[in-house]
């Protein structure tokens, strides 16, 4: 018995190495095998713009694959922007202007953000739908978690960046507080379009809002169905920021931010805006209700 154990146990010896070597070849080949797959269709010579890329813009050389694309990085002084090679003049024409962006925002919050953010340039909207699973028909997105810019290429311009950079700020600023849909909204429309206070652009805002068969209430839109009829209640809530700030000041605004950025206040945003305007939101509703039918009789 002793011996035919023995026997058994030195066989077993014997074959462990092997196993173990035949096992660790085979996970080497699976290695090669994972790290072949994935480095599939990334480009084997290095693109011309590597070499010579615009002055003052870095490229990393070496170039990644995500969402099923190749995309080349570049840094700018706050954001990574991660670029297929036929996006490479959109990239190089956009460092300055994000940056920029991003400058005129943290003066507007007074509040600096934890950077470099990632943007990413993508071929169409339904990639955007694909990799985020937002909205379909969006040009661009901002995610909820870690703030990435996913941007069309196509509808690339800094008041997307504006806008959705704007989202950021204001979460950061609130140290991720709830607010409500119309307010976020809103702002980002007012400190991304261009020549917002001007004549002409409030007489487009405030004529769309005649013009439309109603208005949601601000309570509708606290719902998040904004983007059930987009072109009226992302004007319906600019044209309420618009309203505070003609009415009462933009540095009102900048007043209820910075209440409710306050870790030590622990009531609503509606209960910041009644301290800081000095009437419920059913007043200011009506305010504002108001404010839109008297502006056709200017």
């Amino acid at each position: 018995m002793y011996n035919r154990f023995s026997q058994m146990f030195g066989f077993y010896i014997v074959l462990m190495p092997l196993g173990v070597l035949i096992c660790g070849c085979w996970s080497n080949i699976a290695l090669f095998e994972s790290h072949r797959q994935s480095d599939y269709s990334l480009p084997h010579s290095k693109p011309d713009f590597l070499g010579n890329p615009p002055e003052g813009i870095t490229v990393r050389p070496t170039p990644i694959k995500r969402y099923k694309q190749v995309f080349y990085i570049l840094e700018t002084e706050y954001f990574k922007i991660y670029f297929a090679e036929k996006d490479k003049d959109l990239a190089f024409n956009s460092v300055r202007e994000v940056d920029a962006v991003y400058e005129k925002l943290a003066d507007w919050y007074q509040h600096q953000l934890v950077t470099p953010y990632e943007i990413y340039f993508l071929p169409d909207k339904s990639t955007i739908y694909r990799v985020t699973g937002e909205t379909r028909d969006l040009g661009g997105v901002v995610t909820q978690r870690r703030g990435t810019l996913f941007i069309a290429s196509q509808y690339y311009n800094t008041q997307t960046v504006a806008h959705e950079l704007s989202h950021i700020f204001l979460r950061k600023k609130l140290h991720e507080r709830k607010i409500p849909i119309w307010f976020n909204e809103g702002l980002a429309e007012y400190l991304s379009t261009p020549q917002v206070n001007s004549d002409y652009f409030r007489n487009f805002i405030f004529k769309k809002l005649l013009n439309a068969d109603r208005l949601y209430t601000w309570r509708e839109m606290e719902r998040n169905i904004m983007l059930r009829n987009a072109s009226l209640t992302y004007a319906e809530a600019l044209s309420i920021i618009l309203f505070l700030n003609q009415r009462y000041g933009e540095d009102k605004l900048k007043e209820l931010l910075n209440l409710y950025s306050e870790r030590d206040y622990h009531r609503s945003f509606i209960a910041a805006m009644s301290e800081i305007y000095g009437k419920s939101q059913r007043n200011l509703e009506r305010e504002w209700l108001d404010f839109v039918r008297e502006y056709n009789n200017r």
